[in-house]
């Protein structure tokens, strides 16, 4: 899993953290979720299928992944249309295919096209119901419209997938906050915390203190 650098902004909490001074006011809205995109991880079957397919059709996944790759690059290079329409590409030769589908939602995220990146999102699980990055990503672009039913249940579905994943208990804290479900927020920021999330601690000892 590719390490992700963020920043958590509570009120007050970087100045807890830097010299102890207290926060009196606090609002669900001053939390933000772990954000930065995945490297897709494939669960689905279909890998294993290549040897077994006709060689036009291996063929044809080859040039869809060429395209896939030129989309990454462009993505990196901050060319997030770009990026878009060579994700386009790879799925005009290759419907369905659910890394395509996945990268060109996240740079749909990137131009804040929310609902087209959900729509992307939905579209890989369909082909690949079992990546954890499919239902983080479709979580995240949720909470971006404040469905934060949404973005729970979708941190939920991933969070059966890997237990152990800090990140997807941190952020489901912070939209069950913005459901008014603060016991089960502070449930899952200790959870993340002693999973290792630095951050969590940090709203523990802010928000959660008994």
């Amino acid at each position: 899993m590719t390490k992700r650098f963020f920043t958590l902004m509570i009120a007050g909490v970087f100045a807890i953290c830097v010299s102890g001074i207290e926060t009196t006011s606090f609002a669900p809205g001053d939390l933000i979720i772990h954000k930065e995109q995945r490297t897709f991880i494939s669960k689905s079957k279909r890998k294993y299928l290549k040897k077994e397919l006709k060689e036009e059709l291996a063929d044809t996944i080859k040039t869809a992944r060429n395209y896939i790759q030129e989309g990454n690059r462009k993505a990196q290079t901050g060319d997030p249309k770009g990026a878009f329409f060579d994700y386009s590409n790879a799925l005009l030769i290759s419907p369905g295919n659910a890394e395509a589908l996945y990268y060109r939602g996240h740079v749909q995220v990137t131009l804040q096209e929310f609902a087209n990146a959900i729509r992307d999102f939905s579209a890989a699980i369909e082909a690949d119901s079992q990546s954890v990055e499919l239902y983080f990503s479709r979580g995240n672009a949720n909470y971006e419209m404040h469905n934060f039913s949404e973005a729970m249940e979708n941190y939920s579905l991933a969070i059966k997938l890997d237990s152990t994943d800090k990140e997807l208990y941190f952020n489901r804290g912070v939209v069950e906050f913005n459901l008014a479900k603060e016991k089960d927020g502070c449930n899952d920021f200790y959870k993340a915390s002693s999973l290792g999330d630095d951050f969590a601690k940090d709203a523990l000892n802010v928000i959660c203190k008994e």
